[in-house]
């Protein structure tokens, strides 16, 4: 017997409990991208409101090179998305609106940083609450507004 077996057979026990804790991981990590997916879903289709927001807090920040990840929720392409952007940790609000950084998301981010995002949910719908009250203001001030345009151009 070589000497890799003899340390194989006595971590046997070991190797066995990892083997047990491998695929807890995976089936937990395969739960929390479901409910990741579910969340958008229904954050796209039940809520439709169009509206994107992001969370204050910086997740795994690498204080080495100066970034980190903002959760939030915004459009890519032509679907809204629950997602991370990249951030400088220097200026970690560069542009919310204009989503500059690296979008990507959420179940293509790290693990780790999906486990931080997923505490940040209650946050991210209060925002998106704030932002859409905003919103809606602001829609309504545009509809008084050219309605009082209108009727000055129907009267003249």
């Amino acid at each position: 017997m070589n000497q890799n077996n003899g340390i194989i057979v006595d971590n046997q026990e070991d190797l066995s409990a990892l083997e047990n804790i491998s695929k807890d991981i995976e089936e937990k990590t395969k739960e929390l991208n479901n409910i990741f997916d579910s969340l958008e879903e229904t954050f796209r289709k039940k809520l439709n409101i169009g509206v994107g927001a992001w969370c204050s807090k910086i997740l795994s920040p690498m204080q080495n090179e100066r970034y980190g990840y903002k959760f939030g929720y915004c459009r890519v392409d032509k679907c809204w998305r629950l997602v991370c952007r990249k951030v400088n940790l220097d200026n970690p609000n560069d542009d919310e609106d204009g989503y500059y950084g690296i979008i990507t998301p959420i179940n293509n981010m790290p693990r780790k940083v999906r486990i931080e995002a997923s505490t940040l949910i209650p946050e991210l719908i209060q925002k998106l609450k704030e932002k859409s009250l905003s919103f809606k203001n602001t829609i309504s001030n545009a509809v008084v507004n050219l309605e009082d345009i209108e009727r000055k151009i129907r009267e003249s």
